[in-house]
């Protein structure tokens, strides 16, 4: 019998959090689902963990990379795996609270117009742990994306068929790729979040979110790129990606790059750094923004992140 949902892991480097989230699965009141999990050429102990956790469980299908190919690369790879009808990414370092799929699976199960649901989640920082609450209402939902993210991607769980119908799954983003394909599902299909917390977000210094030697400037002109690539869809009825002419959006890129502020980003992202408690890592980012652009509202900004 195929199961109802298929779970991906890609895992890199997560040796310290993976337990956690493999077990946060396996305690699922839900069980007919099947988890690949796939170790991204990780330097520390994941592999064998996930070694591990298979002989546990023979619902755990396990994969390994030889050379890092990063997240998108690596979901996109295990898709040809997944025959279910409903599909989630699940990240290494978080996990799920016991009835989370028990929600989402009922949810779509019950409300056959709707195809992608999330939820709302709990959010672990150096500070503390807040609920953070997801929109509810489709339209609302619809009219924001793709500007801004409406679903936190990790929460989301959709029906597969969709994948093909609407120019595939991950694609071209390192970052924001989840707001792409959300935006993307919207436009064709109702979605919608439970605004209940079933999913535990972990902001911890290692991720790549918070990672000051990985900025990605994407993070900043993703908007950007995801708004282009809508109003291509709205008027020409796919985008350059859909159409493979990668190379027409690198040039739309290129030159959003040469516009870039990088004073204005790292300034941005030291703020961003400071709210979720790495103070540390939040003066480095304003130490960038002044050695980028030596500004006055930079400088001022160093100032009042060191005597915070």
């Amino acid at each position: 019998m195929i199961e109802k949902l298929s779970i991906i892991m890609p895992v890199y480097n997560a040796e310290r959090y993976l337990e956690q989230a493999i077990q946060s699965l396996i305690n699922q009141t839900f069980q007919n689902w099947k988890l690949h999990v796939c170790d991204d050429a990780s330097h520390d102990n994941s592999w064998e963990l996930i070694k591990r956790f298979e002989k546990l469980d023979s619902r755990i299908q396990i994969y390994r990379n030889e050379a890092n190919k990063g997240k998108v690369k690596t979901v996109n790879d295990l898709l040809k795996y997944c025959n279910s009808k409903y599909l989630t990414v699940h990240d290494a370092d978080d996990w799920s609270e016991p009835d989370r799929f028990e929600y989402q699976v009922s949810f779509l199960e019950g409300n056959h117009d709707f195809y992608l649901c999330g939820t709302s989640f709990y959010e672990h920082n150096r500070r503390n742990k807040e609920i953070i609450h997801q929109p509810t209402n489709y339209s609302l939902i619809k009219e924001k994306l793709p500007k801004t993210s409406q679903f936190h991607g990790p929460t989301i769980v959709f029906k597969q068929e969709i994948i093909n119908e609407i120019g595939g799954f991950y694609r071209y983003f390192k970052w924001g790729e989840d707001i792409d394909f959300c935006a993307r599902v919207v436009e064709k299909y109702k979605a919608t979040n439970i605004d209940r917390p079933l999913y535990n977000y972990r902001v911890h210094a290692n991720s790549l979110t918070n990672n000051i030697n990985q900025l990605s400037l994407e993070r900043f002109i993703g908007p950007k790129i995801r708004i282009f690539l809508a109003n291509q869809r709205i008027t020409e009825g796919s985008d350059f990606l859909m159409r493979g002419e990668d190379y027409l959006l690198e040039k739309y890129v290129d030159k959003l790059l040469s516009n870039v502020n990088y004073g204005q980003v790292y300034r941005e992202f030291s703020n961003y750094l400071y709210h979720k408690g790495f103070k540390r890592k939040a003066i480095l980012a304003a130490l960038k923004s002044i050695i980028n652009t030596p500004s006055f509202s930079n400088f001022k900004n160093l100032l009042v992140l060191s005597i915070k």
